[in-house]
């Protein structure tokens, strides 16, 4: 018993002289228990970083074919913008060509007789709110003089008009002239329009509709077929006054009955 104890006391002071330290038992558990947080953490954080480096390629993925697809969007629609300048630039050659051939098949038409134009004109002249334009062979009538005011109703006083327009249709050189008739508005006659393109749109189909109008009146009084004669309505798009004031401007309401039409027969 005394040689243990001495046992003892010898090896303490041994492993005092050799400067080690006996560690508690908890404190081990503590290391080993935090050891194992970190690597679960680690683990962790390992799964984390794969996770985000899945994303980042799949990112990278996006952007490209979004950057493709960009790229293919500019190029459809610098297409575009050339087929449409194309179609702008062709419209208008069209237009050129087929104002050119106005202009040929008018001079090549013959006039009307100096009798039946001094009729033309005495007719403006004796019907307030009509003109006769001999150089264009246009018959112009004041919407105002036609309709009641918004509508594309007839006033009674207007038939009578209709009536001194085609008896001058019916003259034997007149009778087998084409003709075109084309409503104008004033833009400031459509007074259920409570936007500038509903006014526009309210526009065009009044406009349309007064021509329709004295284009089936004078198709009855002439005993033509409404078919044969041409109808456009223009809305405010070729005004007569340039104004904002509505009394200078509801001078562009107007219905336009042209002779010798080679415009193309609306039906």
């Amino acid at each position: 018993m005394r040689k243990a104890s001495r046992l003892v006391v010898i090896l303490g002071a041994s492993l005092a002289a050799s400067g080690c330290a006996v560690v508690p038992k908890s404190r081990l558990d503590d290391a080993a228990k935090l050891a194992q947080s970190l690597r679960a953490e680690n683990a962790q954080l390992r799964d984390t970083a794969l996770s985000l480096k899945g994303e980042n390629s799949d990112l990278t993925r996006r952007a490209l074919n979004d950057s493709r697809r960009l790229t293919a969007l500019e190029d459809a629609n610098a297409r575009l913008e050339t087929s449409v300048q194309a179609y702008i630039d062709e419209r208008e050659d069209l237009n050129d060509a087929f104002q050119r051939f106005k202009r040929t098949a008018r001079a090549s038409i013959s006039t009307p007789s100096s009798a039946v134009q001094a009729r033309l004109k005495s007719f403006s002249e004796t019907h307030p709110g009509t003109t006769y334009d001999p150089v264009a062979g246009v018959i112009t009538v004041e919407a105002d003089t036609l309709f009641v005011p918004a509508t594309s109703r007839l006033r009674p006083d207007a038939i009578r008009l209709l009536d001194d327009v085609a008896a001058i249709l019916n003259e034997p050189e007149l009778a087998k002239q084409r003709l075109m008739v084309t409503g104008h508005a004033s833009g400031s006659s459509v007074k259920a329009a409570s936007t500038r393109n509903d006014a526009s749109k309210g526009a065009d189909d009044l406009s349309l509709a007064r021509a329709v109008k004295v284009r089936d009146t004078l198709a009855q009084q002439t005993k033509r077929d409404p078919a044969q004669i041409g109808v456009a309505g223009l809305g405010t798009s070729r005004p007569l006054v340039a104004s904002e004031n509505d009394r200078d401007r509801a001078k562009n309401a107007r219905v336009e009955i042209e002779l010798n039409s080679v415009s193309p027969v609306a039906r």
